[in-house]
């Protein structure tokens, strides 16, 4: 037993050594969004991580990335948070680190170029330049595919409706006509976790 003792306590030690040496996180300004990929990198001080793997049980995939031998991809179900552990090419634990799992951020509205928080000053007839977008703002770091399903506009007692992103010409007919007032808009939207609605005021003014 006393021969086994030393070993065992070098053991203990080794890892110890690797866990500070260890580091697990997300790049910049970056989070973990609710079914979306997000991308995690393994650094070591030694410089060698290739024996090194990660353990999820919240995430729904976890892998190596294959363009950077330090990146991993995850993605999970989870509405609260990832626990995630670097394992060694013993299989032992050698660091954890936890991650909150965000909600995908919810998009802005856009008429052509005009954002849903200004004043519609423009609403050509023609078909090509008046579609609805919806994105989300550049401070989220997320790659997330929004796609409009249909929606319902209700312009003083005018009700219209239609599908895809392209209002329909009596939708602008009737701004045009009117020239000032407020949209209601109702929007279905979808996106990789499934189908989605916002509601929006838009305000137009026009020239």
């Amino acid at each position: 037993m006393k021969l086994f003792l030393p070993f065992i306590f070098l053991i203990s030690l080794n890892s110890i050594a690797q866990k500070e040496k260890v580091s697990l996180k997300l790049s910049k300004k970056h989070h973990v969004y609710l079914g979306h990929e997000a991308v995690l990198y393994l650094n070591s001080k030694k410089g060698d991580v290739e024996n090194l793997t990660l353990k999820c049980i919240e995430c729904d995939t976890i892998y190596l990335d294959d363009t950077l031998s330090n990146s991993w991809i995850i993605t999970t179900d989870s509405t609260k948070r990832v626990d995630i552990s670097v394992l060694d090419e013993n299989q032992n634990i050698i660091r954890k680190a936890k991650f909150k799992v965000l909600p995908v951020p919810i998009p802005t509205v856009y008429l052509d170029r005009c954002s849903e928080k200004e004043i519609v000053t423009e609403f050509p007839m023609d078909d090509y330049h008046y579609r609805m977008f919806l994105l989300l703002d550049r401070k989220y770091k997320v790659n997330c595919v929004l796609g409009i399903n249909d929606w319902y506009v209700k312009i003083d007692d005018k009700v219209f409706s239609g599908n895809g992103s392209s209002l329909s010409r009596g939708v602008r007919y009737y701004m045009n006509m009117i020239k000032k007032g407020v949209i209601l808009l109702n929007i279905n939207y979808s996106d990789e976790l499934g189908v989605n609605s916002l509601k929006r005021r838009i305000r137009f003014k026009l020239k």
